[in-house]
Formats: C-alpha cells, structure tokens, sequence
C-alpha cells in the first residue's frame, strides 16, 4: 500500500506492485490498483475497484 485518501464517507487505497508478463514468464511489469470504501455506521456500505480481464 503506498496512499491512503479520505474525505467524508470516503476512503481509497492505493496500492502498487509487480507482475510477471503472462506471454513471457521471464518479463516483469510495475502496475497500480485501488480500492475505494463508502462508509456508513463504522461499516463499509459499499465498495469499488478496477476489474481486469485476465
């Protein structure tokens, strides 16, 4: 995890990390993902992130 952003209800995460390149296991890549939580009453009420067809 490299951020943490939150305003109001909202909160992201930011995460960063390595993967190996499928067509050529020898090749490595850098990537970045997030995940983003509305909370309400102390509980996450719903929750986003990019998908990825794999």
């Amino acid at each position: 995890m490299v951020s943490i952003i939150a305003e109001g209800d909202f909160v992201v995460l930011g995460f960063v990390g390595e993967g190996t390149d499928p067509k050529d296991l020898s090749r490595k890549y850098t990537t970045s993902w997030f995940d983003m939580f509305r909370i309400e009453g102390g509980k996450i009420a719903e929750h986003w992130d990019p998908a990825q067809k794999m």
